[in-house]
């Protein structure tokens, strides 16, 4: 395949990733701490618009699928330009493609989203320091403490005297 005849190809398999994982997500966040699918998607636009995604309700919600999709055709785009330069990846699809997806996997949940949520939340420094898989789901406990700050996470024992 050369990059003249990428098109259909690439926006397809770009399409079919980017269902694929945001389905994931939503179900997973969703099944994990009860994320509702519009903030799990203004979590994805927190990613250009910082902190201001959670106060933007529909709008900002609706801007998530955006960035989502167009991190999903970045990550193909990069997946098809290394496959013309190393065409045995093209030999074995499915395998590759499955190992290459479980690298993207990696890298966005151990490297690029807990950067950008440490940023995003500095002032918590009781953050813990590893990342688990499914980082990108937001932390509701995290949102309560910052909607009420007379909650902490770690309750002092009642003095009886």
């Amino acid at each position: 395949m050369t990059p003249r005849t990428w098109g259909e190809p690439l926006v397809v398999t770009a399409l079919i990733v980017g269902v694929l994982d945001i389905s994931y997500a939503i179900v997973f966040s969703y099944l994990r701490s009860g994320t509702s699918p519009s903030r799990l998607l203004q979590s994805v636009a927190s990613g250009a618009l910082g902190r201001d995604a959670f106060s933007g309700g529909a709008a900002t919600a609706a801007l998530g699928p955006g960035f989502h999709f167009l991190i999903a055709f970045i990550i193909t785009a990069i997946f098809f330009g290394v496959a013309v330069r190393v065409p045995a990846l093209t030999g074995r699809p499915v395998l590759v493609g499955a190992l290459y997806g479980v690298v993207v996997y990696a890298v966005m949940n151990f490297v690029v989203i807990p950067r950008r949520r440490s940023a995003l939340v500095r002032f918590r420094e009781d953050r813990p320091r590893h990342r688990r898989a499914g980082a990108h789901v937001p932390d509701r406990r995290a949102d309560r403490v910052r909607r009420e700050p007379h909650v902490s996470r770690i309750q002092e024992p009642a003095v009886i005297e």
